[in-house]
């Protein structure tokens, strides 16, 4: 034989009989885990092989059958622990394992109950009057605006609690204010009607706050209720862009209303500033030709919300707005301040 080829079967001879060494030297425990007193088989229990001082040596968890294999573990006694949720916790002492052996265990786990912290439950009993409230306050938000099925701030004000068909908390229409960012825009000529002297889409409001009581003296006008409205402004990191289309026209003609909304939104910075811009329309044409109280009658001045921008609709619906929030320099801040 030549000397590569002894070289070669004098490793592979080592090799093998390392392995045969190694696989003789080491044993295994195979612990079968059943619940007391039918034995039935509890898989999924946790297993834990401990070395006599406690140091923790393997881990597993029982298989279908309620069996768990630990293997290569050195010749020596080890303690196994079982735990499993609605039982007690088990120890088996004094296992030893023989080189090239087999260990086999049954662990029974006798049923317990589990112990729980208490829960502790505080109630606070709420007063019928609460004397530190001073208003009843309802807020609506952009999240709120977007996902309610309205078309206009007066639908949103009529899903409020203390509102029907316009009064607030009972009161007269036109005893309420209305408040867009800070200004007062409730329409004085129409006071006996209410409404706002100047309107938005909900898509370009960010907030709605409704007061039906308690509101401050800085409205003297206010008898019912308070509505203040803030305006969106774009984002200052990025533009955005937003286009609706909706109508009711695809449908047959004994179902349809004449019902078309379309509308946009966009906004973003601007050199140092932000710009918001909104516009939605509304047609429908099979809009009442009676409108704000009046009756359309055969004179020369148009009638109101029957001319059809929108071809083939009537009642047609235009809101617009926009908005360039512009901060205050560090030298005009200065001097204000």
């Amino acid at each position: 034989m030549s000397p590569v080829y002894r070289v070669l079967a004098t490793a592979l001879a080592a090799a093998g009989w390392s392995a045969t060494a190694t696989a003789q030297t080491t044993g295994q425990i195979v612990a079968r885990v059943v619940a007391a007193p039918d034995s039935a088989a509890l898989p999924g229990a946790a297993a834990t092989v401990l070395a006599p001082r406690g140091d923790t040596v393997a881990t597993g968890r029982a298989d279908a059958s309620g069996s768990v294999v630990f293997i290569g573990l050195a010749p020596r006694t080890y303690v196994v622990l079982v735990r499993a949720i609605g039982f007690q916790p088990t120890e088996l002492r004094g296992i030893t394992v023989r080189s090239g052996a087999t260990a086999r265990v049954t662990v029974v786990l006798a049923r317990a109950a589990v112990d729980l912290p208490a829960i502790q439950v505080q109630v606070e009993e709420r007063p019928l009057l609460e004397s530190d409230v001073s208003a009843t306050r309802q807020i609506v938000t952009r999240t709120g605006l977007a996902t309610a099925p309205i078309q206009d701030v007066a639908q949103v004000l009529e899903l409020r609690t203390g509102i029907s068909d316009g009064h607030f908390r009972g009161g007269r229409i036109g005893q309420e204010a209305f408040v867009i960012d800070g200004v007062d825009v409730r329409d004085q000529l129409a006071a006996s009607r209410g409404g706002m002297g100047f309107s938005l889409a909900p898509s370009a409001v960010q907030e709605i706050s409704v007061y039906t009581s308690g509101f401050s003296a800085d409205q003297p006008s206010a008898l019912s209720g308070v509505v203040t409205l803030v305006s969106r402004s774009g984002p200052t990191d990025r533009w955005f862009g937003r286009i609706e289309a909706v109508t009711d026209e695809w449908a047959p003609s004994g179902l349809t209303r004449g019902y078309v909304r379309t509308g946009f939104s966009a906004g973003g910075p601007i050199g140092g500033a932000t710009a918001f811009f909104d516009f939605l329309g509304i047609g429908r044409a099979d809009a009442d030709p009676r409108v704000e109280g009046l009756t359309c009658l055969a004179v020369a001045f148009p009638c109101p919300a029957t001319r059809p921008v929108i071809p083939h609709h009537e009642g047609d619906r235009y809101y617009a707005f926009g908005k360039v929030d512009v901060p205050l320099t560090d030298a005009l801040r200065g001097s204000l301040d």
